[in-house]
């Protein structure tokens, strides 16, 4: 069986790579057309709870975004370290 199967990939080889080579293109020229998602299927109701404060979670306030950009404007932008303690604020790193 292994060397029918040889036989058959020498015996064709121009032939398969060119199969190969049009599918490898196919698939290129169709990647093209790809785009990435970050919704998910509506399988709870809107009116659930958890939907209603994850949608609110998702979507960014004006406030957040002015403080963004402001602390970018001002080159306040620090990195944050997240303390081990849930009673204490998170503290800047040192630069």
């Amino acid at each position: 069986m292994w060397e029918r199967l040889a036989y058959f990939i020498i015996r064709f080889r121009l032939s398969l790579i060119a199969v190969l080579a049009v599918i490898t293109v196919f698939m290129a020229w169709k990647a093209k057309d790809v785009e990435m998602t970050y919704d998910f299927a509506q399988v709870v109701s809107p009116n659930d709870p958890d939907m209603i404060y994850f949608q609110d979670f998702k979507r960014p306030s004006a406030k957040t975004a002015t403080c963004w950009w402001w602390a970018c404007k001002t080159a306040r932008c620090t990195s944050w370290a997240i303390s081990t303690s849930s009673a204490s604020s998170p503290t800047p790193l040192p630069k």
